[in-house]
């Protein structure tokens, strides 16, 4: 097994809740990536495997997060888990 194929169950931003992610309304891949203390990469493949919410294409070559969509998501896989 890759380790890059392995999927976390939960994973929490480590500011999560920040004010970074409640008072903007899109939030880039570095963004994100710099709230959890992952690498870009690590944002598209969750995104690919299903741990992220697929973005918003805002231009032809632009996507983006919608802070309250990323916030959703996480609060939602804590109320799966019970915590």
């Amino acid at each position: 097994m890759n380790i890059f194929s392995c999927a976390p169950i939960l994973v929490v931003p480590k500011h999560y809740g920040s004010t970074q992610m409640q008072t903007k309304h899109y939030l880039t891949d570095k963004e994100i990536a710099h709230e959890m203390g992952i690498s870009r990469a690590s944002v598209w493949r969750w995104v690919a495997s299903g741990n992220l919410p697929q973005p918003t294409r805002i231009g032809p070559r632009t996507v983006r997060w919608p802070a309250a969509a990323i916030v959703e998501h996480f609060s939602s896989k804590e109320m799966q888990s019970g915590k």
